[in-house]
């Protein structure tokens, strides 16, 4: 696998940046632009399960760190180009990028470990502009308000 990203203009189909991750041997499970489009997160596959923060019009990576575990879904806070959500089998977290230092650290559980741990969190996303809303298997349904 030769892992990247190709950010094309849909109305002329023209190419416009091509990223390619700093862990090229992983498929992109996805990806999420900020608010304002300036950056772009993307989520590697297995083994690694790297979360890239880039600079997407300079073909830049500007941080990434492996997760190392089986994560599906990445989204950005529209109101923060920082705060980034991401989720997948008994996995949801918050991660923080700093500018100052050019890094991505995950933040504390949203919820409890033991019961992080005993959940399929299918998917998550942004509502309203300030809460998180995650969703199991079991038809469980989480909203945080930021």
């Amino acid at each position: 696998v030769n892992a990247q990203v190709t950010i094309i203009t849909m109305s002329t189909l023209t190419v416009i940046r091509t990223l390619t991750p700093p862990n090229r041997k992983s498929e992109i499970q996805a990806c999420a632009f900020t608010g304002d489009g300036k950056f772009l997160v993307t989520l590697g596959g297995k083994p690694d399960h790297q979360i890239v923060y880039w600079r997407w019009e300079h073909e830049k990576a500007l941080a990434f760190k492996d997760i190392k575990l089986p994560v599906t879904r990445v989204h950005v806070n529209p109101r923060k180009n920082h705060e980034i959500s991401v989720s997948g089998p008994k996995y949801l977290r918050l991660w923080g990028y700093s500018a100052t230092d050019q890094s991505l650290a995950e933040v504390d559980a949203l919820v409890p470990l033991k019961d992080e741990r005993e959940h399929n969190f299918t998917d998550h996303c942004w509502v309203l502009g300030n809460f998180l809303c995650a969703v199991t298997s079991k038809g469980d349904v989480y909203l945080f308000e930021d």
